[in-house]
């Protein structure tokens, strides 16, 4: 015997609102990560050359994430512990990145 119970639906405004809150959040989490490297990289290699080395900068660490994601990712999935699947795995990932 099975009893299905059906949350409320919500409203468009709720919708609309929790969008425009998320947008919100995220833009003013990812706004410092966009433009401090720039900067970084415009004050120790000059305004001519900085171009060339954001794009160099940002797609060697596209390709490191690339094959580390997966790699690391794999890793936790393979812990099994008391502490549970990822946490002990977080851990030592950090420490061999440290």
């Amino acid at each position: 015997m099975s009893t299905s119970s059906t949350a409320p639906r919500v409203g468009w405004g709720f919708i609309s609102l929790y969008t425009l809150a998320y947008m919100g959040t995220i833009l003013q989490l990812l706004a410092p990560l966009l433009v401090t490297p720039a900067l970084k990289v415009n004050s120790l290699v000059g305004i001519e050359q900085a171009p060339n080395s954001l794009a160099l900068i940002t797609g060697v660490g596209s390709l490191v994430a690339l094959f580390g994601n997966p790699f690391f990712g794999r890793m936790s999935d393979r812990t099994s512990s008391q502490l549970g699947m990822r946490r002990p795995g977080g851990a030592r990932h950090a420490t061999w990145l440290g």
